[in-house]
């Protein structure tokens, strides 16, 4: 019988194929997932229309809570604020036009099903 634990890594690794999948079908050119350092991860880099877009994506199973994107405090911004500064340093973007998206991935009917998914462009 799987643990919590490991519920919420395969719903959070189901939430990121299904944003991967979004992405993609909307024109975006992922250049890295799951892009990590010891400051932390980010879920997913990606390129539309010459700009620079560091997504997070939050899954949940529930709505009891929120929906995903609400759990996006202003700390988990500022981290990611500084992991994309590192990934464009790393990469010699340092100019380049960049943007903060949050998808938030709703499990509402269990995870092997259709979720409902928000896209929020320029969230942060």
């Amino acid at each position: 019988m799987p643990g919590q634990g490991d519920i919420r890594k395969r719903v959070g690794s189901r939430g990121e194929e299904c944003a991967r999948a979004y992405l993609l079908a909307h024109g975006y050119v992922i250049k890295s997932m799951n892009w990590h350092t010891k400051v932390g991860e980010i879920d997913i880099v990606a390129l539309k229309e010459r700009k620079w877009v560091f997504v997070e994506v939050r899954s949940t199973r529930g709505a009891s809570f929120g929906l995903g994107f609400q759990s996006v405090d202003q700390r988990k911004q500022q981290q990611v604020r500084r992991l994309a500064q590192l990934y464009l340093q790393q990469n010699q973007l340092i100019d380049a036009p960049i943007r903060f998206d949050v998808i938030s991935i709703w499990f509402k009917n269990g995870i092997e099903r259709e979720p409902e998914l928000y896209h929020l462009q320029g969230a942060f």
